[in-house]
């Protein structure tokens, strides 16, 4: 479906609550995002809330069918703080009905908005996040979990109020895994860098138990076409290329000076997204829906 309205969604979250939550991301990851600035944002503007939650949902939209380049913004935070959603299929994975209709509203259409939401559980694929209208109802659903929230619409003074504070933040997952792998006795080895609008280095090195993995400060990183290594004061995380699969190494190994061990590929696709980004233990909120699940 040719879809022709532009669609700017904002989501603030005042409290905590099972589905809707979102935690804060970290003082160094919120440095590592960037002010996007509020007075770009559409004047045309739905609010909900969450009955019985200070969990605020703010849609901002242009219902203009001249629009032929659809865009989708999601922010999730506080009424002070809001971070960016990172949208599945670079379009928001957004679908709706009756469109080409210029007086086509998010309040009166059917409509899905997908984002990624790395902490909640889902086998085989990346966590995603729905807000979905469907039947006049909206809701917020955390993928790989049976409920959802309903959320109720918003008197304008009250969305104004809380346009006129908040504060719009690029997205707050700032970094992306490069590889994980453990060894026969349950130990694991973690390696994430900063994504790729960042820079793409930064690496970190990240070893021990599910759930107290430590990170280890690096000593030098060499990456070239061979593969990478990352020098640490405890050991050396040596990984090859595989010339098959470009994102998985062909080898691993961990080095010290007692002895070498080769370490089994995890792998960091989606079957791992949960296990990296939330049972290891190295990622807190993330500043997105469902993160504190």
């Amino acid at each position: 479906m040719n879809i022709r309205t532009k669609v700017l969604l904002v989501v603030a979250l005042l409290g905590l609550a099972a589905p809707a939550t979102a935690g804060v991301p970290s003082a160094a990851d919120i440095k590592l995002t960037k002010v996007v600035d509020a007075s770009k944002l559409p004047t045309d503007v739905q609010g909900y809330s969450v009955p019985g939650q200070s969990t605020v949902v703010l849609v901002f939209y242009t219902a203009d069918p001249a629009e032929h380049d659809p865009n989708t913004f999601v922010f999730v935070g506080t009424n002070k703080l809001l971070f960016q959603q990172a949208l599945r299929n670079d379009i928001g994975g957004r679908s709706s009905r009756g469109n080409d209709d210029p007086n086509w509203s998010l309040a009166n259409n059917e409509w899905t908005i997908s984002s990624l939401a790395p902490r909640s559980k889902q086998e085989f694929e990346f966590g995603i996040a729905e807000l979905r209208r469907h039947q006049q109802k909206v809701e917020l659903i955390c993928a790989g979990y049976t409920d959802s929230v309903e959320l109720t619409l918003l008197t304008p003074a009250a969305v104004q109020a809380i346009i006129s504070k908040a504060t719009f933040r690029t997205s707050a997952i700032v970094r992306r895994p490069v590889a994980l792998s453990r060894d026969d006795s349950g130990v694991y080895y973690y390696v994430d860098r900063l994504r790729d609008d960042l820079g793409g280095e930064g690496f970190r090195v990240f070893v021990g138990k599910r759930g107290a993995m430590k990170q280890l400060p690096l000593v030098d990183v060499a990456n070239d076409a061979a593969g990478m290594v990352f020098a640490t004061g405890k050991g050396d995380l040596r990984l090859t290329i595989n010339a098959e699969k470009p994102n998985e190494p062909a080898t691993t190994v961990w080095a010290n000076k007692k002895n070498t061990v080769t370490l089994r590929n995890v792998g960091v696709g989606p079957v791992s997204s949960y296990l990296i980004h939330r049972d290891l233990g190295v990622y807190g909120s993330m500043g997105v829906f469902c993160d504190e699940r």
